[in-house]
């Protein structure tokens, strides 16, 4: 895993409330907290203070897993 991967799994982690060690890419984002508009929007935050890219929130939202956010911020590079 790239360290930028791993930035973005922390900041998911942080967004979402919950342990660091809990996300990895398998994580369904659900079962940490509701992956609702409030969480889409804090984690729409972090990807862009983390990365520098801005992803669209309609496919943000559409994420169900942390590797589906990851595979996102990938192909918006």
């Amino acid at each position: 895993m790239t360290e930028l991967n791993t930035r973005i799994l922390a900041g998911l982690a942080e967004s979402l409330e919950a342990e660091a060690s809990a996300v990895v890419p398998e994580t369904v984002l659900a079962d940490l907290a509701p992956w609702d508009s409030i969480a889409v929007l804090g984690a729409l935050t972090m990807i862009e203070d983390v990365t520098g890219r801005v992803v669209a929130g309609e496919a943000l939202s559409q994420c169900r897993t942390a590797g589906d956010v990851l595979a996102l911020v990938e192909r918006t590079a």
